[in-house]
């Protein structure tokens, strides 16, 4: 038998509001990245010391450059993680609030939203909205992966009308 909470009327009764807070799972990315930039530097360096050839020294040039760009983006990351520390994706009866990293907040109303799409390349939770725009979002928020971050945005949307194209 089910309480009154969860039903009224017959009608299932939804929360007002669902708060994801950010998490810090992406630090085993940027950890991920750090171990790499490591093994790389060291392989370039056993590299030109070892063969001593043109080519060798090449190889762990570009091997530096590499390093350098993702280097570049632990220190993004990191700066990204710091901004969004303590903040949290809100799912309403209206719609959703996702913050970014620059302090802003991008809001996206349920009615506004035609279909939420997993970008596996690129590892995003994409909004497609109804005016050909999109919101993005990092599998970051409430402890979720990309595949449940989706359905849980998924579950808290209304049931949609029937739709006219």
């Amino acid at each position: 038998m089910s309480s009154s909470a969860e039903h009224e009327g017959g009608a299932a009764v939804r929360p007002s509001a669902e708060r994801l807070a950010f998490d810090r799972s992406s630090q085993d990315v940027a950890h991920t990245r750090r171990i790499a930039i490591g093994a790389t530097v060291i392989g370039a360096a056993l590299l030109a010391g070892l063969a001593r050839t043109w080519w060798a020294y090449g190889i762990a040039l570009l091997s530096l450059v590499a390093v350098r760009f993702w280097a570049r983006r632990v220190t993004s990351a990191d700066a990204e993680q710091r901004a969004l520390e303590g903040r949290a994706i809100e799912l309403d009866d209206e719609g959703l609030s996702i913050p970014r990293s620059d302090g802003e907040t991008t809001h996206v109303s349920w009615s506004a939203l035609d279909r939420v799409e997993i970008d596996h390349e690129r590892l995003l939770v994409v909004l497609r909205q109804r005016d050909g725009s999109e919101a993005e979002i990092e599998p970051t928020f409430g402890g979720l992966g990309l595949d449940a971050l989706a359905r849980r945005i998924e579950a808290r949307r209304p049931p949609q009308g029937p739709r006219t194209r």
